[in-house]
C-alpha cells in the first residue's frame, strides 16, 4: 500500500504515491533493459503490440493483444506514455480512445498487476470523466479485494481521488460491509483513510461508525490508529462526539500503547480545548512516569510543544505552570528534582532536554540551573548531556540578553 508509515503520526506521513513511484521506476528501467537503442533485447511482447497499434482503428483491433503488453514491464510503460501523448494531442488524435476501450475489460485483471495497475492509474488520471465513471463500475464488485491488494489498493485510491463525488459514493457503498477488513488489512487501511481524506463527510459515516463500534482495539491498532487520526482530523465535531467520549475514557492506558499514543498526540493537536485539558491533567499526574515510558513520552513531548506553542500556550496556561512545576521540582523538595533524574537518564533525557528548551522567564531557567549545577561533570560525559547543558546555556544568554524575567 501506499501512505503513511506504520506509526501513522502527522510527523511521519510520508507520500503516498512512494510505492507508486517505485514500481514506475521498475517500468522505467525495464523498458531500458528491452529497449534496442539502450543496448539491449526489444520485448517481443511490445514489438507485437505496437505493430497492431499502429494500423488499429477500434479497439476490437488491440484487445487480443493489450493485456499481455500491458502486463510486460516495457509494454506497461509505452502503454501509459502512449496514454499521456495521446491525452496531449486531446481531439486530434482517436487513439487514446482506442486503447482505452481496448483495457477497459480487463482493469480488474490488471489492478492486481505490478506492471498492469500502473496502467489503470493512468487511466484513471488521464481520462475524461466519462472513462472515469467507466473504470470506477468496472471495478465496483472487485473493490473490496482490490483494497486488500498490494496492488490494487493503489488504482482504488487514485480511483477515490480522481472521481466525482457520485462514484466516490458508490466506492464507499462498495466498502461499507468489509471496512473492519479493510482497517486491519497493510493494505486496505490506506484505501480507507484516502476514503477519509477525499470523500464529503457524509460519505465517511461508515468509517466513524466501524471506529465507534471497535473503540479501543482499533486505536491502539497498528493499522487502526492511523484510520482513527484521520477521522480526527478530518471527520465533523457531530461526527466525532462517541468516538472522542470513548478515546476520553482510555486516555491512561492508550498514552502507553505502542499505537495508541500517537492517536493521543492527535488529540491534542485536534481536538476541542476540554479535550487537551483533560489529556494534560493525566500526563501532569503521571509526569515522571510517562518520561521514562518508551512509549508515553511521545504524549509527554507533545505535551510541551503544545502548552509552550502561542495560541495554544495562552488558553492553557495553568496546565502548563503544573507540567512545569512537576517536572522542575520545587527548591526545598525532599525528593530529587524529576529534571535531574531525566537529564542522567538516557531514556529521559530527550524529555529533559525538551524541558530546558521550552523553560522560560528567569524562575524557570534559574531553577533549571541550580537542579543541574552540582551534576554538570556528569553531564558531560553524555551526548545528550552535552546537548541539556547547551540548551540551558543558550537560554540563559538569552535570558539574560532579553532583560526576560
Amino acid at each position: 500500500g501506499r501512505g503513511p508509515g506504520a506509526a501513522g503520526t502527522a510527523g511521519d506521513r510520508g507520500s503516498k504515491r512512494g510505492g507508486r513511484s517505485r514500481a514506475a521506476g521498475q517500468a522505467a528501467a525495464a523498458v531500458a533493459h528491452t529497449d534496442p537503442e539502450a543496448g539491449g533485447e526489444a520485448s517481443p511482447i511490445l514489438e507485437d503490440f505496437k505493430a497492431v497499434l499502429r494500423g488499429a482503428v477500434d479497439a476490437s483491433q488491440v484487445s487480443p493483444f493489450v493485456y499481455s503488453c500491458a502486463c510486460d514491464a516495457a509494454g506497461s510503460q509505452f502503454i501509459v506514455s502512449e496514454l499521456e501523448a495521446t491525452c496531449a494531442q486531446g481531439s486530434k488524435s482517436n487513439e487514446g480512445d482506442v486503447l482505452f476501450g481496448a483495457l477497459l475489460p480487463f482493469a480488474g485483471n490488471l489492478a492486481r498487476d505490478a506492471h498492469g495497475s500502473l496502467v489503470v492509474q493512468q487511466l484513471l488520471q488521464l481520462g475524461n470523466e466519462r472513462q472515469r465513471n467507466e473504470i470506477v463500475t468496472s471495478l465496483l464488485l472487485d473493490i473490496p479485494t482490490l483494497s486488500r491488494n498490494a496492488r490494487g489498493c493503489r488504482v482504488v485510491q487514485t480511483a477515490i481521488e480522481v472521481s466525482p463525488p457520485e462514484a466516490q459514493a458508490q466506492i464507499a457503498a462498495e466498502l461499507r460491509e468489509h471496512v473492519i477488513q479493510c482497517i486491519e488489512s497493510m493494505h486496505g487501511n490506506y484505501v480507507i483513510q484516502c476514503c477519509v481524506v477525499n470523500m464529503p463527510p457524509d460519505y465517511i459515516d461508515f468509517v466513524v461508525r466501524a471506529a465507534e463500534r471497535e473503540g479501543i482495539k482499533m486505536a491502539s491498532h497498528a493499522y487502526g490508529c492511523r484510520v482513527v487520526q484521520r477521522l480526527l482530523e478530518r471527520a465533523t465535531a457531530s461526527q466525532l462526539l462517541r468516538l472522542r467520549a470513548l478515546l476520553r475514557g482510555s486516555v491512561h492506558d492508550l498514552v502507553q500503547d505502542r499505537y495508541g499514543n500517537y492517536v493521543v498526540q492527535h488529540m491534542l493537536l485536534h481536538g476541542p480545548l476540554e479535550d487537551q485539558k483533560l489529556i494534560l491533567k493525566i500526563v501532569n499526574d503521571n509526569a515522571l512516569d510517562f518520561a521514562r515510558h518508551r512509549y508515553a513520552s511521545n504524549v509527554l513531548e507533545k505535551a510541551l510543544d503544545l502548552v509552550s506553542t502561542p495560541g495554544p500556550a495562552a488558553m492553557l496556561s495553568e496546565q502548563r505552570a503544573v507540567l512545569f512545576d512537576r517536572l522542575l521540582g520545587r527548591t526545598g523538595d525532599e525528593q530529587p528534582s524529576p529534571l535531574r533524574l531525566l537529564a542522567l537518564n538516557r531514556s529521559g533525557g530527550f524529555i529533559a532536554q525538551r524541558l530546558v528548551e521550552y523553560a522560560t522567564g528567569d524562575v524557570e531557567l534559574q531553577r533549571a540551573q541550580e537542579v543541574l549545577h552540582d551534576v554538570h561533570d556528569q553531564l558531560r560525559r553524555t551526548s545528550h548531556g552535552r546537548k541539556i547543558l547547551g540548551i540551558l546555556s543558550d537560554g540563559a544568554r538569552d535570558g539574560a540578553g532579553t532583560g526576560e524575567s
